[in-house]
This record gives structure tokens, sequence and C-alpha cells, in this order.
């Protein structure tokens, strides 16, 4: 959780919540939000980063609100993640969900946004490595 509080932020506004979910009641009901993935029951935790827009939209406007807000969020689940792979553990970024009822199940204000869930355990599997575009499609004017 330090690393995500660590991550960079538009102003230092840190437009953003982490919610904690552990009981096995509520990881099943997020599976459920989270179009079935089965995988979210089985973590023993799941992190829910939601984005709070107003907070951005007090020093950036409604561009803090549109953006800032969101690149926040992410920034600090993505934060989140690499400590997660750094401690030995695993993690996968879920955004396939219904926004509304993971608002409710969490206990979220309707103005916040849930970014990412982010179920963490022990991996089950070692995935092989997925192959990516090719760096000279990707990046340009080298």
């Amino acid at each position: 959780m330090e690393a995500a509080n660590r991550a960079p932020s538009a102003g230092n506004v840190q437009p953003y919540e982490v919610y904690v979910v552990r009981s096995q009641e509520q990881r099943s009901r997020l599976t459920t939000i989270c179009l079935d993935q089965k995988f979210i029951s089985q973590a023993p935790i799941s992190l829910v980063f939601c984005a709070v827009p107003a907070r951005s939209a007090e020093k950036y406007g409604q561009r803090g609100a549109d953006l800032f807000a969101i690149q926040d969020a992410t920034i600090a689940c993505t934060f989140a993640m690499l400590a997660v792979t750094d401690l030995g553990l695993a993690s996968v970024w879920v955004g396939a969900f219904d926004p509304p009822a993971v608002c409710e199940l969490i206990g979220a204000p309707s103005d916040y946004v849930p970014i990412a869930v982010l179920p963490i355990g022990y991996a089950a599997e070692k995935p092989e490595m997925t192959s990516r575009r090719p760096l000279e499609d990707l990046v340009h004017g080298l």
C-alpha cells in the first residue's frame, strides 16, 4: 500500500481511494460483478482503486476530473502491481466490471469511479510471456 501511496500524482492531489476486499462473501460478490472471472474469488485479497474526480477538479477543473483523476488512480494501481510482484506474489489488472455494483459492494460514494480491481495472491500457474508489438511499430521518432 505504501507503493500506491508514493505513486506520482498531478499536483500531488492523490484523487483516488483504495478499498480492500478480504472476506470470502465479498470476494464472491466481486467475482460476479466482474463478469464471473473466477480467479478473483480465489485470491485472498483484492484491491479496488477508485478515482475521485471532484478532488482533482478542485485544482485542475474539468481536465482534472476527466483525465488526471483517472490517470492518478491508474498510476497508483500500477505501482501496487509492481510492489506485489517484488514481494513474489501475483496480481492481474481487472477492468471488466459493473462500476455502480462495485461502488455498492465496497461502500464507495456513487461519484467515485472504480478504475481497476487488483486480485492479489500466489500464482496458480506461470503463464508464458505474451507477444507484444514490435518497438518499430510502437515507438515513433527514433
